[in-house]
């Protein structure tokens, strides 16, 4: 018997077309329930819950206990972080973070957001023997930070509420905000002036000055990050450098394919 004739063969390529299939689904759609889903495949509930435990047991998919519901998960963006850093998005921001640097006289980084976590995925270093240093491709919690707060004043509210509650809000650090009013309020400010700073909130004695970055959908899809040392920051530095950065992650945002609306996503 053939390879194509073999049927153990022929039901593992249905499996996994199925698998896909379902995949997909949640690039039209953050959220399903079971029911939902396998309605919209044309599958049994007992053939897509299954579908749906094996992908959550590989980290594809992250279920929500109170909910029901499955969303994309931790796992996949991984992976997907790492194919992003051999596609055209570092290209095309490399010109602009060198711009960037070459202005503000400091490290640049670009990230990626995936579900409560934060990835770097390519930086352009200052010229300071001095200056914080992070591991391309290591993930970190988005809840704290210029980074997080970049990208956490742009979810939605459900987004919002589900980072907060996975994070807890945990302390890193003795200036991390953990108090959710506070952070609500500097999620205002962060909005309202298109960037975040942050002095020592995720790592001692750096500030952080960053503004997020929007896909083809209108999501935030990352963000730009400048990084100083706090023994070469001045009292009011961002109110220069925050604007700057906010006009060059517009400029990435643009050529990703972004088109802005008129209405702002709530954060709050």
């Amino acid at each position: 018997m053939g390879k194509d004739q073999d049927p153990r063969r022929s039901e593992s390529i249905r499996s996994l077309k199925k698998g896909l299939d379902v995949l997909h689904r949640f690039l039209a759609q953050d959220e399903w329930g079971v029911r939902e889903l396998s309605q919209a495949i044309g599958l049994p509930r007992s053939t897509t819950g299954r579908i749906l435990q094996t992908l959550e047991e590989e980290g594809i998919l992250e279920g929500d206990p109170g909910s029901g519901k499955y969303r994309l998960g931790f796992e996949l963006y991984r992976i997907a972080s790492i194919v992003v850093t051999k596609m055209d998005v570092i290209r095309i921001a490399l010109p602009l973070m060198k711009q960037l640097a070459a202005e503000c006289n400091e490290t640049v980084y670009l990230l990626v957001y995936h579900g409560c976590q934060l990835t770097f995925i390519s930086k352009v270093d200052c010229p300071h023997p001095v200056k914080y240093v992070v591991e391309l491709g290591r993930s970190q919690s988005a809840h704290c930070g210029a980074s997080g707060k970049a990208i956490m004043a742009y979810l939605s509210t459900d987004e919002l509420e589900f980072v907060i509650r996975e994070t807890g809000l945990a302390p890193v650090t003795p200036n991390t905000i953990t108090d959710r009013a506070r952070l609500l309020a500097d999620l205002d400010l962060t909005r309202t002036r298109g960037f975040a700073f942050s002095v020592g909130e995720r790592i001692p004695g750096v500030v952080g000055i960053a503004a997020p970055v929007f896909d083809a959908r209108g999501q935030v899809f990352g963000g730009l990050n400048v990084t100083i040392p706090d023994s070469r920051f001045q009292p009011g530095m961002e109110a220069h450098l925050g604007p700057l950065v906010s006009r060059y992650a517009k400029c990435l945002s643009d050529m990703l394919g972004h088109v802005p609306n008129h209405k702002k996503a709530e954060g709050g």
